[in-house]
């Protein structure tokens, strides 16, 4: 075996990779120096002209749409662009997606927004405008494992590297974009009717926050565990009043677990997502013989007392009155139904008892039955 000729081509071989690797690492330079040349001679976010944005009155129409909006928002974890949606609306375009982006040389955060026609940055309470037509090149630079590094124009940006392809594919292509907005426009449609069906998720969601009930929970949670709640409304039953609170309330040390409550026609429900699952609970109404409040200088607490137990529920002290008012006329109104229930009962009886000894005719007994009905 020729050793000496098998070592000679190790040795090359060996040369080889050598020369690739400080190719590598010399391109990677390149690269590098390239980017960061790019950035030093890139026009930055920090000193672009930002437009303050100016509020206006959105109509009936407009406002539903703008509900729609926050809320995609609010389930992505942007909290703060209200500002911005009314601007959007107005200028009556549809919000397709929303990110964030960092200026590579001042390294700070902005939230992006793209429409069908346009990109929006905001900074605080003010806007930059980019038209899609407006943007004559646009190219990726660098794919990192966590930022991916944009330039458009004369900006140099990072975005998020999960989002980048997505973000490449609505600025340069209209036909995905008209796709996007067609499914949101019908999620949009969607979301409008749950809005008038009480006792869909959306509904009691409206409900809650226009009767400042949510007790600071977030979007996402009034909609999973109202959501237990509205797949177990039997048929005929109707929600007639949504509320975040705190069941076994004991101090505002000991809070007791947060619930989804609603009252309906026909029982007081409660929920929540416990670890090992879904939890449902319900009272018939019936079975509540009463209920009392006793607010404290932080919360408010309702009992509700039932002819086997009684459950307290923990709310915001200045919501808590209006809450048990509420729920004692109902309660109030059920004694007097059944009360009611009762003494038209008699009242048929009594009828009868005249029919059956001949004083009234079957036609008489049958006028007088009717007008007891109603």
């Amino acid at each position: 075996m020729d050793f000496k000729n098998i070592f000679n081509r190790g040795k090359e071989y060996a040369v080889k990779v050598k020369d690739n690797i400080n190719k590598t690492i010399e391109d990677a330079n390149n690269k590098k120096a390239l980017i960061e040349e790019k950035i030093n001679n890139a026009v930055f976010l920090s000193s672009s002209s930002f437009q303050p944005i100016k509020i206006e009155v959105l109509d009936n129409n407009q406002q539903t749409f703008y509900d729609y909006l926050i809320q995609e928002c609010k389930l992505n974890g942007n909290e703060n662009v209200n500002s911005l949606i009314s601007l959007i609306v107005l200028n009556n375009e549809v919000l397709l997606t929303n990110t964030t982006l960092t200026d590579k040389k001042q390294l700070e955060n902005y939230n992006v927004f793209f429409t069908e026609n346009n990109m929006y940055i905001l900074k605080d309470s003010n806007y930059l405008l980019f038209p899609y037509s407006d943007i004559k090149k646009i190219q990726l630079l660098d794919r990192g494992v966590v930022s991916a590094t944009l330039e458009f124009n004369n900006f140099v940006i990072c975005f998020p590297t999960s989002v980048v392809d997505t973000i490449l594919m609505l600025i340069s292509n209209e036909e995905k974009r008209k796709e996007w907005k067609t499914n949101i426009q019908n999620k949009y449609l969607d979301f409008k009717n749950q809005r008038d069906d009480d006792n869909s998720v959306i509904g009691m969601e409206k409900r809650i926050i226009a009767n400042g009930l949510q007790m600071n929970k977030t979007t996402n949670w009034i909609r999973n565990n109202f959501e237990i709640i509205s797949n177990r409304i039997q048929e005929n039953e109707q929600i007639l009043y949504p509320f975040v609170g705190m069941l076994n309330y004991r101090t505002n040390t000991d809070p007791g677990v947060a619930n989804a409550f609603a009252l309906t026609n026909h029982r007081l429900v409660y929920a929540n997502q416990g670890l090992m699952g879904d939890n449902f609970f319900a009272i018939p109404r019936n079975q509540i013989t009463g209920i009392t409040l006793n607010n404290t200088a932080l919360d408010g607490v309702i009992t509700i007392h039932t002819s086997v137990k009684s459950i307290t529920i923990g709310v915001a002290a200045e919501k808590s009155l209006a809450l048990f008012n509420y729920l004692k006329s109902q309660f109030e109104n059920n004694e007097t139904a059944k009360n009611d229930s009762t003494s038209i009962a008699d009242e048929i009886a009594k009828l009868k008892d005249l029919l059956d000894a001949g004083a009234i005719t079957q036609e008489e007994f049958e006028q007088g039955k009717a007008k007891l009905l109603g």
